[in-house]
């Protein structure tokens, strides 16, 4: 027999985090999914400290959601790839950690093999007065691994006489990458390493919904940063 159930749009690796308002002003995590080798974890949100200049400010019940994004097994093995999509709201707060350092696994040792890297997509979009921490923990390529990943964040600017979340979104964002394991005498013996890390400005009829990425944004680009290791030393991004 035909099986009666629809077939699952889940994709293996890929996750989504929404933070919205619930009407008329609770900021609410509406999404957190994730499929295998990523794992979302989210805690209890925390209030704003009473000292805080928010605090004081009645439009929104101002409070942080915090996200831990972990993969199985601590790190990635050649041929994961792991997509992240995250959405702020306007004038909502998000602090993406990690629980320890992400492993990059070493990669089959035959040169055909030695093509299959680890990967990691982050698409982000920052709605006018909402706010985003990254702080991950460094990345760790073990010798003989090898990792590309390309996260793009999109700061959305408010339509003219919004009045909510007036101002542009902010951004901290950590971005670092380890020797390898020291203690076993590693010291940048990855085959590969590349991150690229973009931010834009985009106009507020762009759509806050993360999309797939496709190399091309509407907006202004405000940064763009490259960084390749590989087995010739460092070039320059």
């Amino acid at each position: 027999m035909n099986n009666p159930f629809a077939p699952s749009t889940s994709r293996p690796g890929h996750g989504s985090i929404v933070l919205s308002l619930l009407p008329p002003s609770t900021p609410v995590l509406r999404t957190v999914t994730y499929q295998y080798p990523l794992k979302l974890i989210a805690p209890e949100p925390v209030a704003v400290a009473p000292n805080s200049p928010l605090a004081d400010e009645p439009r929104t019940q101002h409070v942080v959601h915090t996200v831990f994004v972990l993969t199985y097994g601590g790190g990635l093995v050649a041929g994961d790839a792991v997509t992240l999509r995250v959405a702020l709201a306007p004038a909502t707060r998000l602090c993406l950690l990690t629980q320890g350092s992400t492993k990059i696994f070493k990669a089959p040792s035959s040169p055909y093999e030695r093509r299959f890297r680890s990967g990691q997509t982050t698409d982000v979009r920052v709605a006018p007065g909402a706010a985003l921490c990254f702080l991950p923990d460094p990345v760790q390529p073990f010798a003989e691994s090898g990792f590309v990943q390309k996260q793009r964040y999109v700061v959305l600017l408010p339509r003219p006489g919004e009045t909510e979340g007036s101002a542009p979104g902010s951004l901290c964002v950590l971005d670092w990458v380890s020797e390898g394991r020291s203690a076993r005498g590693e010291h940048w013996d990855c085959y590969e390493y590349t991150s690229r890390n973009e931010v834009w400005l985009a106009p507020s009829e762009a759509e806050l919904e993360p999309k797939d990425w496709d190399g091309a944004e509407t907006g202004r680009l405000l940064l763009r940063d490259n960084v390749i290791l590989n087995n010739e030393g460092v070039l320059p991004g």
